[in-house]
């Protein structure tokens, strides 16, 4: 099974893929409080985090949309369909379980997937290691792309330097023209500006620390939740205190070029201004606190509109400030500062007819003498975003995830640091997962041997260990052992799967020794479960694996600690 079965039931669920073929005839109301116990499923699958598949129906409960009553899964020419919904037994009870059953039943018999190979160039060690954790089977082209012959209608997954990309440009061209899709991933500035004008898009880089939003379900995007890009900060405060969002979901992002010439341009100083702090000067307001400027705005027609929000401010502990778009009190996107002096940053987004209140909220407000983080506000130019480019699409606010269609394939640009992330580590994996699914990833499992953590040996005299039912915890420094009988002489991959608390910034570091040899270490750099890769040549025959954390550290308001699940 690519994914595991929960004890979840729902008597309400949601279409996250509503334009999907087994929905058809589905309204929104249609999957909630179905006839007799108005439960829709039982033993629902979880959403996974690694293996692809596709969320057609989810549902939620505390742990956010971690369920999903029906999935797909695309593996070489077949697929794996697995619906939970209770389809068979209200079949007769509930006329939108006979609807679901027909559709479904349709869908297998007349679907006929065309198996799509994956090619990855990347220079990046890390990279290809998380890509093989989610279970993505791939050809490595790193340093031999003019050589490897593209799969018709397949991906290119391409991350670091773009040299590579761009000495085989043409063909690379030729691949996305005929059907194919290249997912260019965390791009730097350099890179980008590289790439600019053989993509040929008028697109503005622009430095990003703030939240990330979905703009829409039109591909890649429908697989993927809006909560997958909810990432939550670091919680200070009493418990009960609001969780902050992540500001460093994506370092760097793009934006549609505005023309001030063209531009309605609103002054702050004329604005409605709210905040503890703040004043109004002759050109410009000062927030120095948390707070806003907003306006009445009456937009002549539904459309998009680009917002320039022209702004200078002062940072606090290496940070700028962050300006946050608002229509009607709903967030539209962030911009994040990146100098003290005048600059214009802009955002896309979409806004019906008719008139809305705008503004735009300094919302990271910070104070460490002698810096002290403020917000200047110049004025909020406003224009229709007219006709850019029909093959471009800004799928998040602000551009973090862009596509760009060319021929009968697509370039996507993905700026989101699923990768690396180490707070929201399930949240990006889903996101990957689904980026990668839609874009037509070739997932598989990958042959392993799994040794659960509860089920090793520790250390004798070992302080503060804790064996629970799937994991074991370490408050202090000791190790766990096992045997491995390995099969033939041969390179060998082991993936810690952990989790741990810092102290000082310092994550635990977990060392692998084998036959009483150091192998490798991993900082185990993540608040939640994650797997860590160590490489290591072994012979036959049987060795003694031992894993150790090496730097326990107690402060006054901190405790570095670590817990492991598993070695694969």
């Amino acid at each position: 099974m690519p994914t595991a079965l929960s004890k979840h039931a729902s008597t309400i669920a949601f279409a996250q893929m509503p334009g999907h073929s087994v929905l058809q005839g589905i309204e929104p109301g249609d999957l909630c409080f179905w006839r007799g116990d108005h439960l829709v499923s039982r033993n629902e699958c979880v959403r996974p985090d690694r293996g692809g598949g596709a969320a057609i129906i989810v549902s939620g409960s505390q742990q956010g949309l971690a369920h999903a009553p029906l999935m797909e899964f695309r593996r070489g020419a077949g697929v794996l369909l697995l619906s939970q919904l209770r389809l068979v037994e209200k079949f007769s009870q509930d006329p939108i379980a006979g609807q679901l059953l027909s559709n479904l039943l349709a869908y297998a018999a007349t679907l006929k997937p065309e198996p799509r190979a994956t090619v990855l160039v990347s220079d990046d060690k890390s990279f290809r290691g998380h890509l093989e954790s989610l279970q993505v089977r791939y050809t490595d082209a790193t340093g031999k792309l003019a050589a490897t012959d593209l799969p018709r209608a397949g991906l290119l997954i391409h991350h670091g330097s773009v040299d590579e990309l761009t000495k085989s440009w043409p063909k690379v061209e030729a691949f996305v023209a005929s059907g194919g899709s290249v997912l260019l991933h965390g791009l730097s500035e350099e890179g980008y500006g590289k790439l600019r004008p053989l993509l040929k898009v008028n697109l503005q880089p622009q430095t990003h620390k703030g939240p990330v939003v979905k703009n829409a379900d039109e591909p890649p995007m429908a697989h993927i939740a809006h909560e997958d890009l909810y990432w939550l900060g670091k919680h200070v405060g009493h418990g009960w205190a609001t969780t902050p969002m992540a500001d460093d979901v994506a370092s760097l992002v793009l934006t549609k070029a505005l023309d001030e010439r063209a531009a309605k341009a609103y002054e702050a100083e004329q604005m409605e201004v709210t905040g503890q702090i703040t004043k109004k000067e002759a050109d410009h307001v000062v927030l120095a606190t948390v707070g806003e400027v907003a306006c009445d705005i009456d937009f002549p027609a539904t459309g998009n509109y680009l917002f320039g929000i022209r702004a200078g401010g002062t940072p606090c502990e290496g940070v700028f400030p962050i300006a946050a778009l608002r229509v009607d009190g709903k967030l539209l996107g962030s911009v994040s500062l990146s100098q003290k002096e005048w600059e214009t940053y802009a955002l896309s987004a979409k806004v019906t007819q008719g008139k809305h209140r705008v503004s735009v909220a300094f919302t990271n407000d910070a104070s460490r003498p002698p810096e002290d983080r403020n917000l200047y506000l110049d004025k909020l130019l406003v224009a229709p975003e007219g006709d850019v480019s029909k093959d471009v699409t800004l799928l998040t606010t602000p551009g973090a995830v862009v596509r760009i269609a060319r021929g009968q394939g697509a370039f996507v640009i993905d700026q989101i640091k699923w990768d690396t992330e180490r707070r929201n580590v399930t949240k990006a994996n889903r996101y990957a997962c689904g980026l990668l699914t839609a874009l037509g990833a070739d997932f598989g499992p990958r042959p392993a041997t799994f040794i659960e953590a509860e089920t090793m040996t520790e250390s004798e005299g070992i302080k503060h260990f804790r064996r629970l039912s799937d994991h074991v915890a370490m408050a202090a420094a000791g190790d766990i052992r096992t045997t491995v009988e390995c099969a033939v002489d041969d390179d060998y991959v082991f993936e810690i799967v952990g989790k741990g608390t810092p102290a000082e910034g310092v994550y635990p570091v977990v060392r692998l020794d084998i036959d009483g040899k150091e192998v490798g270490q991993v900082e185990i750099a993540s608040d939640a479960w994650r797997s860590f890769r160590i490489e290591a040549r072994l012979t036959k025959g049987a060795h003694e694996l031992v894993l150790s954390f090496i730097n326990d550290k107690q402060t006054a308001t901190e405790d570095r600690n670590v817990w492991l699940d598993r070695i694969a």
